[in-house]
C-alpha cells in the first residue's frame, strides 16, 4: 500500500516547478497524493479478518487443553469420557448437524432421502467428509478445530472497525507527508526538484517502520477482539492477562497474571481493557501490544457440548453438501 503511494508522491514532487505556499501545501498534496483508498481499504479487510480467524483459532487451541484439564479434575465422569478422542465417524441421524445437512441437500435439490451408508463417496474424498461431520461432535473432535469466522456480526464489526482505520492511515500518511515537505521547502530550503531526488530515501525510512507499526496494531485488535469472543461463546469463566512480545511496557508487565471474570475488564496501566488489543483503550496501552488473553475454567459444566468455530450450522452444512454432491458427480462420471 506504502509503495504506490510513495511513486505517486515521487511524482507529484517532480512535476512541479516550485515550493507552493506554505498555506497551499496542504490542499496541494490532498488533491494530488491521495493514497488509493479502495486498495487501502481491501488490504485492511484482508487482512482484519485474517488476524481474526487467528485469533478465534488460537482461542479455541488454548481453551481446549483447559476445559479437557477441568473436567478430568471435576469428577463428572460422562462429560470426561466425552471428552476423549473417538474415532472420526459420522454423527447419529438424530443430531442437530445431520439435521442440518439433510435440509441442505433437499434445499439444494439432492434426490431422495440423505443416508449416511448409501452416500457413495468417492474414496479421495472419504475421510475429508467423515472428518468435516465429525467436527460438530463436541470438543472429542480430535486434536484440531478449524476456526473460520463467519459470523456476520462479527464481520460487521471488524470491517466497521477497518473502515475507521483506513480514515486513521489515510490521515497519517497526508499529514505525515505535509510535514516532511514543509521541513524540507520552508526550513532546509530545498528546491522540489532536490527534493525529488532525496525523496527516494526520505520515504522508506519515514515509512517502513510506521506500515509495520501499524498493520501490527490493527490486526492486534482484530485477533484480540475475536480471540475474546470465541472464549465467551465457548463457556469461559475467566480470563488472565499474560505479557508477551520482545518488549513488553512496564505496565503491562504489572498486569501479567492478573485474573478477572470473563465479562471484567482487565486494570492495566490504570486503564480498564478487556483484553490486549482493546480498541477502547488508548494508543499507549494497545500500539504494538503483543500480550495474549489466557482463558480459565472454574465450572465445566458451563462448557456448551459444542464449541463455537465462528460458522454458523448452516454453512457447515452447506459446504458438506458441496462435497457429498462433488463426490457423486465423480462416482457417476
Amino acid at each position: 500500500m506504502i509503495e504506490p503511494w510513495h511513486r505517486k508522491c515521487w511524482a507529484w514532487v517532480r512535476r512541479i516547478k516550485e515550493a507552493p505556499s506554505e498555506r497551499a501545501l496542504t490542499g496541494a498534496i490532498r488533491a494530488s497524493c491521495l493514497p488509493d483508498q479502495a486498495a487501502l481499504r481491501d488490504v485492511l479487510n484482508q487482512y482484519i479478518l485474517e488476524a481474526a480467524d487467528a485469533g478465534g483459532q488460537d482461542a479455541l487451541d488454548r481453551a481446549r487443553p483447559v476445559i479437557l484439564e477441568a473436567l478430568r479434575k471435576s469428577g463428572l465422569n460422562t462429560r470426561a469420557q466425552e471428552a476423549l478422542p473417538v474415532p472420526l465417524t459420522p454423527p447419529s441421524s438424530a443430531s442437530p448437524l445431520w439435521k442440518a445437512i439433510e435440509d441442505e441437500w433437499f434445499a439444494a435439490g439432492g434426490p431422495g432421502e440423505v443416508r449416511k451408508d448409501a452416500i457413495p463417496l468417492h474414496e479421495d474424498m472419504k475421510s475429508t467428509v467423515q472428518e468435516l461431520l465429525s467436527r460438530g461432535e463436541g470438543w472429542n473432535a480430535g486434536a484440531d478445530f478449524v476456526f473460520h469466522l463467519r459470523d456476520p456480526a462479527m464481520q460487521r464489526e471488524l470491517l466497521r472497525r477497518g473502515e475507521k482505520i483506513k480514515g486513521q492511515v489515510t490521515g497519517t500518511m497526508l499529514s505525515d507527508f505535509r510535514d516532511l515537505m514543509a521541513q524540507q521547502f520552508y526550513r532546509e530550503g530545498l528546491p522540489p526538484d532536490q527534493l525529488a531526488l532525496e525523496i527516494e530515501y526520505l520515504f522508506p525510512t519515514t515509512y517502513k517502520d510506521r506500515s509495520l507499526v501499524i498493520a501490527n496494531t490493527e490486526t492486534g485488535i482484530a485477533y484480540g477482539v475475536t480471540n475474546h469472543e470465541t472464549a465467551v461463546r465457548n463457556g469461559v469463566d475467566g480470563h488472565e492477562w499474560l505479557a508477551a512480545g520482545p518488549d513488553p511496557r512496564d505496565a503491562h508487565r504489572a498486569a501479567s497474571g492478573q485474573v478477572r471474570p470473563i465479562n471484567q475488564p482487565f486494570v492495566v496501566g490504570g486503564e480498564r481493557l478487556m483484553h490486549p488489543g482493546d480498541p477502547s483503550g488508548s494508543p499507549g496501552n494497545i500500539i504494538n501490544c503483543h500480550c495474549i488473553e489466557l482463558p480459565v475454567i472454574n465450572d465445566p459444566r458451563t462448557i456448551p457440548a459444542t464449541p463455537w468455530r465462528g460458522q454458523p450450522l448452516a454453512s457447515f452444512a452447506a459446504e458438506v453438501v458441496k462435497l457429498i454432491a462433488a463426490a457423486l458427480e465423480v462416482t457417476k462420471a
